[in-house]
């Protein structure tokens, strides 16, 4: 059963169960869960912020911007291999073993 699933009335008749001495350990277990949540919410978060040094936005966008500049010249090694091997197989590149067939019938 999801805790969202639970009535009022059983969560009361569990809590019962539990007695005195189960409900105060409880509420040990959950006072630094409570105090957190105090500190979190005095300290006026403005959503939407971010706490970041302020280099790391121009230094993230450089990499950025090298990275993507990079990325043709890192493949035109791979480029020019397939170029030379179009040009190497150009009497049969691009063509099925089908129309070899046809061609010598």
């Amino acid at each position: 059963m999801a805790a969202s699933e639970i009535t009022p009335a059983a969560a009361s008749a569990k809590l019962r169960k539990l007695g005195t001495a189960g409900l105060l350990q409880l509420t040990a277990a959950a006072a630094p869960l409570v105090a957190l949540a105090q500190e979190m919410d005095n300290d006026e978060i403005a959503y939407g912020t971010v706490e970041a040094p302020g280099w790391v936005l121009p230094v993230v966008a450089l990499l950025t911007i090298s990275l993507t500049a990079a990325v043709p010249i890192l493949l035109q090694p791979g480029d020019d291999a397939a170029r030379e091997m179009q040009e190497r197989d150009a009497s049969f590149y691009g063509k099925s073993r089908r129309d070899e067939d046809d061609d010598g019938k």
